[in-house]
């Protein structure tokens, strides 16, 4: 894979380390700890051990964040800053917290947001395996930290090597959609949105999912036409567009240009990011879900196949969004 010009074999990978409050800035934590700047992995097994080259029971990792992952995990967690569900501990200034951090990150251009982290040595129940920075400064993996949301955040690392045969940690942020803060803010916005469509006397859902099933009558990637196979899939996904923090897709809510019918793994492949398209009707997968994960969701579907019955005229603006800011790249 290459990232930002320069080529790497992937290696192995970890997926879904939530992000926890003992490593988090004291500005985000939820808890009464001091911050303790350590990240838990999982627990300190073979599979880990292997992982992180681990040897004579010590870990040493050179890791790296892209600046526009970052960029892309600031965007989806601006309505957390803005109007915050979990009692984080210096929530009253938060909005203060996204801007700032939001220009930390733009400041960092596009070079790699490298640093070092050692294993910790800890005895505690579960055996858990912790990583810190020996450098109690190091800038880089503090604004890591302060950008990073307890609970809601999971992390993902793909291991790396590259034309030298050095091995890199390649870290990403995710929003983790399943947790309860993040599903109860989509439903407070579809109540207040069902509430509206109550008062107009109008069904927004049910209208957009009838225009785009007379647009898109098939599932574009496996050609099923059986209504009830089929999900309307928003590409600028529904929270965005209903999102208050940012209005400029508010229009897009119920465009039915603005969607594909897809069958339900083909839904959850698109609607999280690990599958998108270019214009010309080309698949891509993500490196972020693993082979063998595709191989059951996607049965016969491979990275860089075609797919000539994806109508792509009219929504060209909402795919580059899609590929630009959901495609987990």
């Amino acid at each position: 894979m290459e990232i930002l010009g320069k080529t790497y074999a992937k290696i192995d990978m970890l997926t879904n380390i939530t992000v926890a409050d003992c490593f988090v800035h004291k500005t985000n934590k939820i808890g009464s700890g001091n911050g303790e700047r350590k990240l838990m992995v999982g627990r300190n097994s073979s599979r880990l051990k292997k992982f992180f080259n681990e040897k004579d029971g010590e870990m040493k990792i050179s890791c790296f964040f892209v600046p526009n992952d970052l960029d892309i995990y600031l965007d989806e967690t601006k309505t957390e800053y803005f109007d915050p569900q979990q009692d984080y501990r210096d929530k009253g200034r938060f909005q203060k917290h996204w801007l700032d951090r939001k220009q930390a990150v733009d400041n960092c251009g596009d070079s790699l947001i490298q640093f070092t982290l050692h294993k910790v040595h800890l005895k505690k129940k579960g055996n858990p395996l912790y990583f810190n920075s020996k450098q109690y400064k190091e800038c880089r993996y503090n604004l890591i930290r302060e950008i990073s949301l307890p609970n809601i955040t999971k992390l993902s690392i793909i291991k790396l090597l590259d034309e030298d045969k050095k091995h890199y940690f390649y870290f990403k942020f995710f929003v983790n959609y399943s947790d309860p803060v993040v599903i109860t803010r989509i439903n407070k916005i579809k109540d207040k949105e069902e509430k509206k469509n109550k008062k107009t006397g109008r069904s927004g859902q049910k209208k957009y999912r009838n225009q785009v099933m007379e647009l898109c009558p098939v599932c574009p990637v496996t050609l099923e036409g059986m209504d009830e196979a089929l999900i309307a899939s928003h590409i600028i996904d529904y929270s965005r567009c209903v999102d208050e923090t940012r209005t400029e897709y508010k229009d897009e809510t119920y465009n039915p240009l603005n969607g594909f019918m897809m069958t339900p793994n083909v839904d959850f492949c698109f609607g999280n990011g690990y599958i998108t398209f270019e214009n010309d009707g080309t698949i891509r997968f993500s490196h972020w879900m693993p082979p063998s994960t595709f191989k059951r969701l996607l049965p016969k579907i491979h990275d860089g196949m075609n797919f000539p019955h994806l109508p792509v005229e009219g929504r060209e603006m909402h795919l580059e969004y899609h590929r630009t800011k959901i495609f987990k790249g």
